[in-house]
């Protein structure tokens, strides 16, 4: 997800960020935040696998759904962007 927009930065190509679901990773406001298929993911702090964390750290309750959606909506977004091809229709 972050591949395109870090390349384009890179080429010094501007673009608009809010058509990327990732983000150019050489950003000074990046935050880490990776999502694996399976709906698990690590943010720098913490590791979450079936919507629990894993790695012995301690999160709000209200925390961990907030970023259990954040994860789960960039899923959906990725699958949507794939599945009616988002990038050729803006090459029109």
């Amino acid at each position: 997800m972050n591949i395109l927009p870090t390349v384009l930065n890179l080429l010094g190509i501007e673009y608009n960020e809010k058509w990327y679901i990732g983000q150019d990773i050489f950003s000074k406001k990046i935050k880490p935040f990776v999502v694996f298929p399976d709906l698990s993911w690590y943010d720098g702090s913490y590791y979450v696998e079936d919507g629990s964390v894993v790695n012995n750290k301690k999160i709000s309750s209200e925390l961990l759904e907030e970023k259990n959606n954040y994860a789960e909506y960039l899923i959906k977004k990725n699958d949507l962007v794939l599945k009616y091809n988002y990038f050729k229709e803006m090459s029109n």
